[in-house]
């Protein structure tokens, strides 16, 4: 069924006296399970259980076992976070219904409506776009067409509301806050580009900040990156370094094969003694910005708000936010499509279809910003739209 793109779901909510009366079973025979088979709306990253937060994959041989009893406790979930309950996402896509259009008539813009009414959030809801800056010493290696000092400028533009990310978030009617998250200590290529300590740090900063909740887009400033953001990609995926390196903004095919070496370098020091944790992922191939925005994430998403998504780089955070909280991923929107080879491979992984394609090499949120704009477009139109038939009281 799988391969045919179909899905398959096992119900348990039926009382099996009850099925086989609705089944008209004869006597005798007991029914096993009731299968739903069918073309679903959306592919989720990971299965539904372990969304929830209810429980996590496990090795094979730790849950199949042969004439006896587990010995060892199973492992417990690995966060309660949860998405919308069922009765939410059902009304949310049954008020769509009563519209006066086709269903669907918005196409990818109509889904992720779906899941801002699910959430409780509105057209009116506040929103911010947290702009994360970060600096990294991979940066030098001829990773970037910029220089090292171009992140200061963009900060300085930032905090005078004049960089681009500034200026979309208040056409968006965004609130703009910016966050400077420091250097990175290690290059990438030779060495940890942060210590456990200040992951953890820059982690729950981000989680504070994302606990306001609403509407929070993300976005990052921080030249050299793209490779980071590549780094972690290829780790958290299994990806080979030529899968997941890029162009960036304005690179040519010197630098690419450049960046393409400073990965190849960093997963092989990663995976000669690294820890496989997100957070280990963080300390040894990642920035100060990517682990900032991974807790705004979390803390935004624990807070019952819908995060939009720009780049590769915010992808990524919400990647390993997803690893360390399933159920994150029914908070997520992703605002657009990068010219990043490994943007949509991320957001496969995430299970989400980007809301815009215009292959946008700014950074600094702009994505997310106009995607949060033409959201709350769409939340208006679900909002006032005229009904084939009157709703309430």
């Amino acid at each position: 069924a799988r391969a045919e793109g179909l899905g398959v779901g096992w119900v348990t909510l039926f009382d099996p006296d009850s099925l086989a009366a609705l089944l008209q079973l004869p006597d005798g025979v007991v029914t096993l399970g009731w299968l739903c088979l069918g073309w679903p709306d959306e592919r989720p990253p990971a299965p539904g259980l372990e969304r929830a937060g209810w429980s996590q994959r496990l090795p094979l041989e730790q849950v199949v076992v042969r004439n006896r009893w587990p010995t060892a406790d199973l492992a417990s979930p690995p966060s309660h976070l949860r998405g919308p309950a069922p009765a939410e996402v059902v009304a949310a896509r049954d008020d769509a219904d009563t519209l006066l259009t086709p269903l669907g008539s918005l196409g990818v813009l109509d889904r992720a409506v779906d899941r801002a009414v699910a959430l409780g959030v509105g057209a009116g809801t506040p929103g911010m776009l947290v702009l994360a800056v970060g600096r990294h010493p991979v940066a030098s290696l001829g990773v970037s067409a910029f220089a090292p000092s171009v992140t200061d400028d963009v900060l300085s533009a930032s905090r005078a509301g004049r960089s681009l990310g500034a200026v979309a978030a208040a056409a968006a009617g965004l609130e703009l806050l910016t966050v400077d998250t420091g250097s990175a200590v290690g290059d990438l290529e030779t060495t940890d580009p942060l210590d456990p300590d200040a992951v953890d740090r820059l982690m729950a900063e981000g989680e504070a900040l994302g606990s306001r909740g609403g509407l929070v887009a993300l976005g990052e400033v921080g030249v050299g990156n793209t490779t980071v953001a590549a780094a972690l990609a290829a780790a958290t995926l299994d990806l080979a370094p030529e899968r997941v390196v890029g162009l960036g903004a304005g690179s040519d095919a010197a630098i690419v094969e450049r960046k393409v070496a400073v990965v190849r370098a960093a997963l092989a020091r990663w995976r000669s003694g690294g820890e496989e944790s997100p957070q280990g992922r963080l300390c040894a191939l990642g920035g100060p910005e990517l682990a900032l925005l991974t807790g705004v994430v979390l803390g935004a998403c624990r807070s019952g708000g819908l995060v939009v998504l720009d780049g590769l780089a915010t992808s990524v955070a919400a990647l390993l936010a997803v690893e360390l909280a399933p159920g994150a991923a029914a908070h997520l929107v992703a605002g657009q499509r990068s010219r990043e080879q490994a943007h949509p491979l991320v957001l496969d992984a995430l299970g989400l279809e980007p809301l815009l394609d215009l292959r946008i090499r700014a950074g600094e949120g702009v994505g997310a910003a106009l995607a949060a704009q033409l959201l709350r477009t769409g939340l208006r139109v679900r909002a006032e739209g005229a009904r084939t038939h009157p709703t309430g009281p």
